[in-house]
């Protein structure tokens, strides 16, 4: 194999290694990686969709579709913003807080392994 051809089978290892991740986080948790990294930045803050689409570099459809599952879940809410009545506010729930807590060892042992 090439030199130039490396950087490639690394990112491959990179993607499997995502993909055990998701299916390990919807078999055990019931939510995806897209929703994981949601809760993650809700964690920090309140945020608008916009924001959690441009903080997480989900696409406005990808953004939209994982706050819905979410607040199905009831693991976010959504509220309307005080100085712009056409945004929508979202935040973590008791119950989300209590999601992101038992999520977090299983993104930590990504990274160890």
């Amino acid at each position: 194999m090439s030199e130039s051809e490396r950087p490639y089978c690394q990112i491959k290892m990179i993607y499997r290694k995502v993909q055990i991740l998701e299916d390990q986080l919807k078999k055990e948790h019931g939510i995806g990686l897209d929703e994981a990294i949601i809760l993650c930045c809700l964690s920090e803050e309140c945020k608008c969709q916009g924001n959690l689409a441009n903080e997480t570099g989900l696409t406005a459809t990808q953004a939209s579709r994982s706050l819905s599952s979410l607040e199905t879940q009831e693991l976010i809410k959504r509220t309307i913003d005080k100085t712009d009545k056409r945004k929508m506010i979202f935040t973590l729930t008791n119950k989300g807080k209590e999601k992101i807590k038992s999520i977090t060892p299983m993104g930590i042992a990504f990274f160890v392994q």
